[in-house]
């Protein structure tokens, strides 16, 4: 849909990210295009988390582009450092805790993001250490106002089929919070089990499976793995969302208590400086 570009911004005097819309297609449909982006950079601006990308502005080119202007991030995402290098599990739980962190203020917001996945958790580092940041507000959509930066109806699929809780497989326009604590499910079972709970070629397969399967139990694939924390990732993944945590902060406070367990643990390894890498587009 675009690009996203290194930028300098002379008024203030730094660096910034700026994601540019490509104007392609008719009036009409780069009229909806627009007004999708517009939506999405609204969305993303209304949390201001340190553990949420920072929307700083928007606006349009000369030649009639319309960009986003975000904070420059430093660093790898969760999915890039996965294929590198495999985390600990107190890693992954430092992680994943600090997701939910974001996700509690995403939720108070009024916001579902709907695409949560490894490629949307990027991780920096500063002076306080290694934290991640929530990515990609293009399909998240706004319980309040009952916007969305995409359009959805009734049987159409929204999001990432991996990462998809049943009721997004189904293609339930009106998901609600619990689906994000799924996808942070799904993403936590993935690190720790090397392969996700559901997988398959063929996308027809993968919704059944997450539609009607239970889960694989995770101690079945990694049975070293601490039974308080394989019930945490199983209750994330309950195909009925009443029996998943009721939200954000359960599941924070839940990876808190764990992670306590976990506290001489060794912290995670610095990850490399490199250019600020590229948000990854909606699937």
């Amino acid at each position: 849909m675009g690009e996203v570009w290194l930028a300098y911004d002379r008024v203030l005097a730094r660096s910034v990210a700026l994601k540019l819309l490509y104007p392609h297609g008719k009036p009409d449909e780069q009229a909806r295009r627009r007004e999708r982006f517009l939506r999405e950079a609204q969305l993303a601006a209304s949390v201001i988390h340190r553990n949420v990308v920072h929307t700083l502005d928007f606006g349009t080119t000369a030649r009639g582009e319309a960009f986003m202007v975000m904070e420059v991030l430093d660093g790898e995402t969760l999915g890039d450092r996965l294929e590198r290098e495999p985390l600990t599990v107190a890693q992954l739980v430092h992680v994943v805790r600090l997701v939910t962190r974001g996700l509690i203020a995403v939720h108070e917001a009024g916001i579902v993001h709907r695409d949560l996945k490894p490629d949307n958790v990027f991780l920096i580092e500063d002076a306080d250490g290694i934290f991640p940041k929530l990515l990609d507000f293009g399909i998240s959509r706004d319980l309040r106002g009952g916007s969305s930066a995409v359009t959805t109806r009734e049987g159409r699929l929204v999001g990432t089929p991996r990462y998809m809780s049943p009721e997004q497989a189904r293609g339930m326009s009106h998901v609600d919070r619990r689906t994000d604590l799924y996808a942070a499910g799904v993403l936590l079972y993935e690190a720790l089990a090397g392969e996700p709970p559901f997988d398959s070629e063929n996308l027809g397969d993968l919704m059944i499976q997450i539609i009607t399967e239970p889960a694989p139990p995770l101690s079945a694939r990694r049975p070293d793995l601490d039974p308080e924390l394989c019930h945490i990732v199983e209750r994330a993944l309950a195909k009925d969302p009443a029996e998943r945590f009721a939200d954000a902060r359960e599941m924070h406070d839940a990876l808190t208590a764990y992670a306590r367990r976990l506290a001489r643990a060794p912290l995670m390894s610095s990850i490399p400086r490199t250019a600020p890498s590229r948000p990854p587009a909606d699937d």
